[in-house]
């Protein structure tokens, strides 16, 4: 009960980088010593609803995850490909 004085409430705000502008990754525990939840069952309202092109959310995370997986490919062949550059950092 929220109203027990013998209780005290503690809020904390995380912040992360995000790989992209706009996009929310939901954390499956907020620490390690906290059982994991199913962050799409678990949280009201993240089931499995039907998207604006008939999708269902489950579908359009897996779309989701096989862009983004290539887009990490194609950056690892991109820095690869790079030539390596000498510093001097003796002043």
């Amino acid at each position: 009960d929220a109203t027990d004085p013998r209780k005290k409430f503690i809020k904390i705000t995380m912040l992360k980088a995000l790989p992209m502008q706009g996009l929310t990754i939901w954390w499956s525990r907020p620490v390690l010593d906290y059982p994991e939840i199913n962050v799409v069952k678990d949280i009201k309202g993240r089931g499995n609803t039907t998207g604006s092109e008939g999708a269902t959310s489950e579908s359009r995370q897996e779309k989701m995850k096989a862009t983004w997986d290539e887009a990490h490919r194609l950056f690892r062949e991109k820095i690869k490909k790079r030539e390596k550059q000498s510093i001097n950092i003796n002043t």
